[in-house]
């Protein structure tokens, strides 16, 4: 298949998941945000470049942090106190979609990667099996899911999203893996009929990635409890609690027994006129926590890891009442003075040779 019957495939499906009237599934946080990223303009030359920041209107805008490079190199730095630097370095991706990055030596870093990394190292914690069916809620344009596959290549990646989302992850995922089975969104439509839960395991053998928008969410019910890993990674504080709810449910429902939840999202955030707030998520008891914290480099977003336990005696809502907001509210003057520490630091290194940055940073790179 060549780029543009590739093109054609990707605005094909995009069209019937909009005729399905998908779009009553988001908020009014992404019908602002997907406004200029609709099939009218829709283009193979904007795919090619839907990272770029200096592409009018990039796709990727609302999923793909882009920062200063003293902000980018602190990250990375604070990124190779935790893990071994041939880890980081080889789970870069900087070739698809003309990404911004900062030659720092050798490497290419890109300011979103790192945190997709720093996800990516936490999930790897609790996803012990080499044949996970993984399912992830909101999954940005993709980077994530890729990482995942690319350590764990016998995995099965189920991505929930909007469609204009589901465009660029579609796009991001076939250009590194062009040999992977894929399923879109009209062919699991045609072939649901076929499926019940005796040949789930069959039907799975088949696929590597499976791109859906949420209306899909009451069919894959259908298959009872098949997810082992459910990912949602600064998706829900995009959301309602009415959206937020419907999910919850779905993961409840389709989840294995000892399977693990990775929720990383902000403490709090105006939604549709309303506080949505992170100790508020609609948690039952039948949830063991195994980490809850603050996520990396992210004073204001929690990450909390549980595994599903129909039997458990512990209850996460004692975790949740723990979950506040006093660490932003104390310490919102020191965040506003590290803003505008990093502005005067970007400035200065601007005016410092690459060269003598690198000798000063050479014990990290």
């Amino acid at each position: 298949m060549d780029q543009k019957e590739f093109f054609s495939l990707i605005l094909n499906n995009y069209k019937a998941m909009i005729f399905d009237s998908i779009n009553n599934f988001s908020s009014n946080f992404w019908n602002r945000m997907n406004t200029y990223k609709k099939a009218n303009v829709l283009s193979l030359d904007r795919l090619k470049n839907f990272r770029s920041p200096y592409f009018d209107k990039r796709l990727s805008y609302g999923l793909d942090d882009q920062e200063s490079f003293y902000r980018t190199l602190e990250t990375y730095l604070l990124l190779l106190d935790k893990y071994e630097k041939q880890f980081v370095d080889q789970l870069i991706e900087t070739n698809i979609g003309n990404p911004k990055y900062y030659q720092i030596n050798k490497n290419k870093i890109n300011f979103n990667e790192l945190f997709i990394i720093n996800f990516l190292s936490q999930i790897l914690k609790y996803l012990n099996n080499e044949n996970n069916i993984i399912l992830e809620i909101g999954g940005g344009f993709g980077s994530l899911a890729s990482k995942i596959k690319k350590i764990k290549p016998n995995s099965k990646i189920i991505l929930i999203d909007l469609p204009e989302s589901l465009n660029l992850q579609i796009y991001y995922i076939k250009s590194i893996y062009p040999d992977a089975k894929i399923l879109l969104y009209k062919e699991f439509n045609s072939k649901f009929l076929k499926i019940n839960h005796l040949n789930l395991n069959d039907f799975f053998k088949e696929v590597d990635f499976i791109f859906l928008p949420p209306n899909s969410l009451d069919k894959l019910k259908i298959f009872g409890r098949f997810v082992n890993f459910f990912i949602n990674t600064r998706s829900f504080q995009e959301m309602d609690t009415e959206m937020i709810k419907k999910y919850f449910d779905f993961i409840e429902n389709t989840i294995v027994e000892g399977g693990v939840f990775y929720n990383c999202n902000k403490y709090t955030k105006l939604i549709n006129n309303k506080n949505v707030n992170f100790f508020e998520y609609p948690y039952t008891n039948n949830w063991d926590c195994l980490s809850s914290g603050e996520s990396f480099h992210q004073p204001n977003m929690h990450e909390l890891i549980a595994k599903y336990n129909s039997s458990s005696q512990e209850k996460i809502s004692l975790i949740l009442q723990k979950i506040r907001r006093e660490n932003l509210k104390t310490n919102n003057k020191f965040i506003y003075f590290k803003f505008l520490l990093r502005k005067l630091l970007d400035i200065m290194f601007f005016f410092i040779p690459k060269k003598i940055l690198f000798k000063i940073f050479k014990m990290y790179i």
